[in-house]
This record gives C-alpha cells, structure tokens and sequence, in this order.
C-alpha cells in the first residue's frame, strides 16, 4: 500500500513541540548521555595524533512483539552505557523497513579501548540481565568492528540522520580509488563519507560510511559502485511525521505489521488507511478535515477531524458510525471527564460509551443479548476506535505514559447501546435533557462490567438490596475516591422494578443511601487512609457508612442486554465525570444492516 498524502495516524505536536530543530530530533539522542556525546560530534574537527579512530557497526532485528522493549532497552539502558565506557565517543542508531531492521553505530578513540577492563566490566558474563536477555532474542546480529582509514585521524563524526554503508571486499577495488571517492564526497555540502579498514583480517573489506539529512542524497550516494550497499534512516520512537503512511507494504498483513512495529496499534490487524478510505470517513461530514477539535492529553496531541478518520479506518469503522466516534471524542475532551486521570492511572479504567437514540437501530447496534459482547460491528468498531485514538491522538501508550497495573479486556473497547425497547424508564438522553428524536453518546470513566447474578429476588427492595451490596465493596474504587459508578440494568430485573413502580429517579436516591460501606467493617489499614485524605467530602458520610456516590445524580442507570437475571455495574474511576454529546447524525430511515446468525 502506497499513500500519496502523508496523513497523521499520530496528532502533530503543539507548535512549540513542533519547532525543535529537525536535526536534534533526528539524532538518536536517547537519554542525557547520549544527548551530549551527540552534541559534541557537532563540535569543530580536531587532529589527533594518536591511533586510528575505531568504529562498532551492529545490524540488529526482534521480533514485533519484543520490538518496544528492544527499543526501551537500547534507548534507556545499553547506548547511556556504553557512552559511559572511557573510550566511546559517540552512539547513534537507525532504522529501515526491511530486516535486520536496526543499526547502531558507536565512534570510537580507537579500538584498543575494547580491550580494557572498563569494557570487559560490562560484556561477556557481566552483561547485565536486561541485556542478555534482550541478545537471545534478536533474530538477526551482526557486528563488525573497523578502523578509520580516511579522512585521517581528523575526527569528523557525524550527526547526520541518513546513513549509506558500503561493504566492498579486498580486491572488490583498490584503496587509492576508495580513497579517491571518499575525498571526492567530502566536498559535497550535502553529504560527508569516511573510510575504513576490517579490523579482522578475516572479515576482508573495507567500508564506506556515508551520511547525510536527504533521503534522495542517501539514494543516490547508494546507486552505483563496488560491493554490498545498505541505507538506513533516522531512527526515532515517534516515527518522522512525513514517513508515517508513505512507501508501507502493499499487502494488508504486512502493513498491519509495519503499524504494530510502529505502536500504531492495539495489537489486533487493522484496515490500512489509505486515501480513499479516509477521504470517504471524512466525507461522511460536512466538516473540513483539518478541524481542531482541541488537544489530547496526555500528549496534549492536537485532534484533528482527519487524524479521528484515519484511526476510525484502521479500527474498521464504516463512514456512518463516524459521527459517533466524533461525539464521543468531543465528550472525552470535556475537562470534566479528566481524561488526563484516565489515560495516566495505573488502574483499569477506560472510558465506556453509552448510545442512546434513533441512531442505535439505523447504524445496526446490538440493542439485546450479549451487549457487551463481541459480534456487533457497530458496537466493537467504534470502541475500538476511541482506543486506537487515545493510543495515538491523546499518547496513552502502556509502560510509557499509561500504567495500568494489570489492565482490561475492556480497554480494547466498550461501546453498549441502550436496550430503550425493553425498557420501562424513559430513554436515558431523554433523561439528561436531550429530544426523543435526538441521538447522544454518553461517555463514563469505568472498569469492565461486574455481573450482578440474582436469580432469586421477588421484590424490587429484594433485587437492589443485592445491586447495592455488590457494588459496595472493599476494594470499589468509587469508595475510595468517591465516584460515579454505571449501572445497566438488564430488563428483566428494570420490569422487576417498574412493576412496584421505581421509577430510574427513585432508584438512583436509594442506591446513593444504601450503597455504603461502614467504616467499622473497614481494615484498619483502609479506614486509616480514608480519613487521613483531605480530597473526599467526607460530609457525606453518616451514621449509613460511606457512599460509593455523593448524590442521586452521581449513579448512571440505563437498560441493556436481553433475556436473563443478569445486570451488570462498572464502577467509576474518581474525580472525574461522565460526559455527553449530541451525534450530529440526521436520520435515513434506511433499514438497519443485517446483523448476522450464528450457523455454525
């Protein structure tokens, strides 16, 4: 697949991000370290008199599913330490497409800095645990060490972002010509090149090493000429802006490859999102493609109608839903909602979407059994692509800006559309104001959904004595920070409720007296660390215990699900907000689409 454009799947930084110097973001600069020694290659040439400068070339590969850690590893761990090794001047990395995908390139005083024990304390046995373990599974290691032939001892390390290694064996051509050549590229403003030596007599060649900040000047200083040719580019954890769509495989498994490599996905397949597919999401609305809808924490990446498309394709969205993965982005923005909280906590929120209104049957939604289930295109798409847009719009990325101790099967998505059919309390957009002819999304910070099993109750009093005894627990995230906690009533425990004539409101009043928890039935531990918190209203709390919600209000009810004594709840995340939006959606009266039958 091949793009013409060269679209964002990631936002673009805020501008002052933006204007950092191209150059400094294409270095591998990874930590502090590595940053200075970067820095000093900048500096003025000098002469030496002393050995030859040595070089480490190394051709590494992983596997995709290892390739984040590779990079944490290299970046955080084995290039500040081999900086740190007297003798090492400078480490750089790059990066190519096709394997083995990854070079790094360390500059040298000379060679004989690696038989010294200060290096020999960190190889061999001495390795540190991440590093052996992270050697075993590279798919493909080369290393070849070289002394500098040309220009000299002149140090002219270079920062350059493109590298072209040329491998041209002993006899392949003579010295006096790679010599030649190299004097001859060092005159050029665009690029510079240096030439080397094979340290092992075995290894028999000698390499050009050229360099330059042009992807044309690196190919055309690849055609042509003696030996073996290989071009890498900058390497960087948050790929080049212009380098994100174009040149990807043709096959959809290899681009869905290339954007699991690049942390573009939830490690499920995604559609590629080509041209055409984006620009038909886009023109589902009348709205330019380049609309800010505001910034994302918590990168604060700025949301742009396309980058919303482009994320909406790769999830498998179709044009139609489009409009509600827009409201439900306007509502994650909501400064009420505390996306920041959510995105940043090391626990298993993720937001849910709740659809309410006409649009749920003309777009197809699952509006019975299994609702937050798998099966439903509308319902698993759309999720997933709030996911993949927090993952890329907003930066939510686990282990670097999202810490969710263990996570969720919800986190991929959670998108359930209300069972307004089978329910005997008006709809719920109605319930928060908006027309009946009107459709909303309501998005809820929330956990997965815990089971409410009650087979067993007669009466209504019966039935939310056991709904509140189940979301009033210990470990409850809204009793330890106050929450908004979701209830989704199935309908037969809502019937259940009607027929003695609870209305939602009525329900929502009981369960903010009833669902508490006593201090004294709290560890002491717990009890200790409530009190001392001085960011819970504690002029809730009664003689009743302490509520998991402060005010009616704060319980979300909704009908959803079909047939069985099942209701489920999903406890909130804390100092945070549910938030709705209006889906700019104007009914066809279509037919909605075929939801398909299990035959099997």
């Amino acid at each position: 697949m091949t793009t013409e454009r060269r679209r964002k799947t990631v936002a673009k930084a805020p501008p002052a991000r933006a204007k950092a110097p191209k150059q400094a973001s294409r270095v591998v600069a990874s930590r502090s370290a590595t940053k200075k020694a970067v820095a000093t290659t900048r500096a003025k040439t000098v002469s030496r008199s002393a050995t030859a400068f040595g070089l480490i070339f190394a051709q590494l590969d992983v596997p995709p599913e290892l390739e984040e850690e590779f990079n944490d590893w290299y970046d955080t761990e084995h290039i500040p330490e081999r900086l740190g090794i007297s003798g090492f001047r400078t480490g750089r990395r790059g990066e190519r497409r096709t394997a083995p995908r990854y070079i790094a390139l360390y500059d040298l005083d000379s060679l004989a800095c690696l038989d010294a024990d200060a290096y020999k304390a960190k190889t061999g046995v001495n390795r540190s645990p991440w590093t052996a373990r992270m050697l075993k599974v590279t798919r493909t290691f080369t290393r070849r060490l070289y002394h500098q032939l040309a220009p000299g001892r002149e140090e002219v390390v270079s920062s350059h972002a493109h590298t072209v290694m040329r491998f041209v064996p002993h006899g392949g051509s003579s010295l006096e010509a790679l010599q030649a050549h190299v004097a001859e590229v060092r005159t050029r403003k665009d690029a510079t090149a240096r030439l080397y030596d094979g340290r092992e007599k075995a290894l028999g060649e000698y390499l050009v090493l050229y360099t330059t900040d042009d992807a044309a000047v690196a190919a055309s200083l690849a055609d042509g000429g003696p030996g073996e040719v290989h071009v890498y580019g900058p390497y960087s954890r948050e790929p080049l802006e212009d380098d994100t769509f174009t040149n990807l495989p043709r096959d959809a498994r290899g681009a869905s490859d290339a954007f699991y490599r690049r942390g573009y996905t939830d490690g499920l397949p995604i559609i590629p999102p080509t041209d055409e597919l984006v620009a038909q999401m886009i023109g589902s609305q009348k709205r330019p493609a380049h609309e800010v809808l505001g910034l994302m924490a918590p990168k604060q990446g700025e949301v742009t109608l396309e980058a919303l498309a482009v994320n909406a394709v790769m999830a498998g969205c179709r044009p139609e839903y489009f409009c509600v993965v827009i409201a439900a982005v306007e509502a994650l923005l909501d400064p009420r909602f505390n996306l920041l909280g959510v995105q940043a906590t090391t626990h298993p929120v993720t937001p849910l979407l709740v659809v309410s209104g006409p649009i749920r049957y003309e777009l197809g939604f699952n509006l019975s059994g299994n609702a937050m289930g798998e099966g439903t295109q509308a319902n698993a798409t759309i999720g997933r692509a709030i996911r993949l847009i927090l993952r890329n719009v907003g930066g939510g990325r686990p282990g670097r800006t999202d810490f969710t101790t263990q996570g969720s099967p919800a986190r991929f998505g959670f998108c359930v559309a209300e069972n307004q059919e089978e329910s005997p309390f008006p709809p719920l957009h109605v319930a928060l104001g908006y027309a009946p002819e009107q459709s909303v999304v309501t998005v809820c910070q929330a956990e997965g959904p815990h089971n409410v099993n009650d087979h067993s109750s007669q009466t209504a009093l019966s039935f939310l004595q056991m709904l509140a005894g189940t979301m009033a627990t210990f470990g409850t995230n809204d009793l330890a920070r106050g929450g908004h906690p979701t209830v989704a009533l199935g309908p037969e425990h809502a019937k259940l409720l009607s027929r003695e004539g609870w209305t939602r409101e009525k329900m929502q009043a009981w369960l903010c007296e009833h669902a508490r928890v006593l201090p004294s039935s709290l560890n002491v531990e717990m009890r200790d660390w409530l009190l001392a918190r001085d960011d819970i209203d504690k002029s809730v709390w009664t003689d009743r215990g302490i509520p998991i919600g402060a005010q009616p209000t704060d319980f979300l009810v909704f009908v959803a699900g079909g047939t069985g004594r099942h209701s489920s709840f999903m406890p909130s995340f804390g100092f945070g907000r549910p938030a709705t939006r209006l889906i700019d959606y104007t009914p066809t009266g279509a037919p909605p689409p075929l939801i398909p039958e299990c035959d099997c």
